[in-house]
């Protein structure tokens, strides 16, 4: 059973000679996913202040120092751009935040990618169930009557 599934994880091994251009189109990608996502964050905190200017308009001109809006049309304006800015913080929260050194983690990843075997063969039963989890998170099942591996999803 361990000879098949080293088998079986020997299709998901990078080949060595596919790291480097691998790295650099991942690097690539990240680099333009950041660019987006710097850009998203400069938009959506504009609409932050902006929705911010609102509140406190409301509040100081009209509601506090005129008087000159009902609080019932007060209250419904709050609650509008209250919504609003709550939507946009958590556009923020979602949004993709650029990680210094992620280099050094895709290098890791495609290094250890490439060595899959290796490390499969040299591990303890413990460190091989980690592995194994790492690699397939959604679990893997053997299928006894087709006689191979086959991933949960």
């Amino acid at each position: 059973m361990n000879d098949s599934f080293a088998d079986f994880i020997s299709e998901y091994t990078i080949n060595p000679k596919a790291i480097e251009p691998l790295l650099f189109e991942m690097k690539h990608q990240y680099h333009k996913l950041s660019e987006n996502s710097i850009d998203e964050k400069k938009n959506i905190k504009t609409s932050l202040m902006s929705v911010q200017k609102k509140i406190d308009s409301i509040y100081d001109d009209y509601y506090y120092i005129k008087k000159i809006m009902p609080l019932e049309k007060y209250n419904n304006f709050l609650e509008r751009f209250s919504k609003e800015k709550q939507e946009l913080l958590e556009c923020f929260k979602q949004t993709h935040s650029v990680c210094s050194n992620f280099e050094k983690y895709f290098s890791a990843a495609i290094t250890m990618s490439s060595k899959i075997n290796k490390i499969w063969a040299s591990d303890s039963i413990k460190d091989k169930e980690n592995f194994q989890k790492l690699l397939f998170p959604e679990g893997v099942i053997y299928n006894y009557k087709k006689g191979h591996f086959e991933l949960k999803k």
